[in-house]
């Protein structure tokens, strides 16, 4: 969940070493690194190109003789932060491998690196897919456009739920996919083992207390595969047309209503609160049916949301294994805090006072 300490990190205090680097640094590792297998000219252009609530990217081009021409690539460099990067690594690697072998919209994946971290952690390079964030290009268009790019961004939603999880090959899920609650009851033991790690928690109980309560409302029929930060600046939109799906770092399998709550969350909280319904709406007629007990797991989403926020700002970002600068990017953006404390009181008609007023 991108939550919980790994008991390595609370011991020893694991530092983010690639933090420390600056770019010209990066860049002479880097060039070292792929010598060994490709006979390199240079690397061009590293650029940070984004410092989110965990991982750091970049981007960079690659010139190399091939035969006797010599080829240049466009590449992304993701280095992975907070806790068990190396299964988080393995696991996004894995999954983007197997979903690009499926004719999935995903970016090729080419190294995994775990074993030899030259920037003090695990890291993945994969193909740079140029275009534009899809969020930028609906907000741009004019209405007839918006319809069609949203009816897109849920009929690839639509169409990763839709696959055979077992395709992942994802070894020993945590849980019985055969139990329709074992979902449900993995994720609030999840709930349980954080709150006790973290008793500053405790004003948010009321929340868990809520989930608990209603759990036996939300069976899972079957196990998808989640993305778990499907939202539209996470597809890039190809000049023909083509949307692609990056930032995999989350994938699970589970409940897909879970996956599709914590996106109606996002551009409802980040952008239009209207969108939650059409988004919703939209990806019901893609499948066909109602999807029942969605508010379930939106409150889910919720508490989520907001026990990360309150706890970062409490006790600190990097006792989440996040980057020390998430809380700036959290503290910056009240309008999303607020409305999380809407949504929450409209659904549930629970309001966690100390949550507000330490942020609002």
């Amino acid at each position: 969940m991108g939550l919980l300490m790994t008991n390595l990190q609370k011991k020893y205090g694991i530092a983010r070493k690639a933090e420390c680097m600056n770019n010209s640094t990066i860049q002479d590792k880097l060039f070292d690194y792929i010598k060994q297998t490709k006979k390199i000219g240079q690397i061009h252009n590293l650029t940070k190109i984004t410092s989110g609530w965990e991982n750091e990217v970049y981007l960079f081009d690659l010139e190399y003789d091939q035969g006797e021409k010599r080829d240049y690539e466009e590449l992304v460099l993701r280095i992975y932060q907070g806790e068990n990067v190396k299964g988080k690594a393995q696991k996004e690697f894995k999954a983007m491998k197997r979903l690009y072998e499926l004719e999935f919209p995903v970016p090729k994946v080419y190294t995994l690196e775990t074993e030899n971290p030259i920037f003090g952690n695990p890291f993945v390079i994969m193909e740079k897919i140029s275009g534009q964030m899809l969020w930028k290009v609906i907000n741009e268009s004019a209405s007839g456009k918006k319809i069609e790019l949203i009816d897109q961004f849920c009929r690839i939603f639509a169409q990763l739920h839709n696959l055979n999880w077992q395709l992942l090959e994802f070894p020993n899920l945590p849980y019985n996919p055969d139990d329709p609650y074992g979902y449900i009851n993995h994720l609030l033991s999840w709930v349980k083992k954080y709150a006790d790690q973290f008793p500053e928690s405790r004003p948010f109980q009321p929340i868990f207390d809520w989930l608990l309560d209603n759990s036996k409302m939300v069976p899972c029929k079957k196990p998808s595969i989640l993305h778990w930060d499907y939202h539209p600046a996470n597809l890039i939109l190809k000049d023909n047309g083509e949307a692609i799906v990056i930032d995999w770092c989350g994938v699970d399998i589970g409940d897909y209503r879970a996956d599709l709550a914590w996106t109606l969350l996002l551009i409802s909280s980040y952008g239009n609160p209207e969108a939650r319904n059409i988004v919703l709406k939209t990806y019901e007629n893609i499948v066909s049916h109602k999807v029942e007990g969605i508010e379930y797991y939106e409150v889910f989403a919720l508490a989520r949301r907001m026990v990360s926020i309150y706890i970062s700002m409490v006790v600190g970002a990097d006792k989440l294994g996040m980057r020390s600068e998430s809380v700036e990017m959290m503290k910056s953006n009240t309008k999303h805090i607020k409305a999380l404390c809407d949504f929450l009181r409209e659904k549930t008609g629970i309001t966690i006072s100390q949550f507000q007023d330490y942020l609002l």
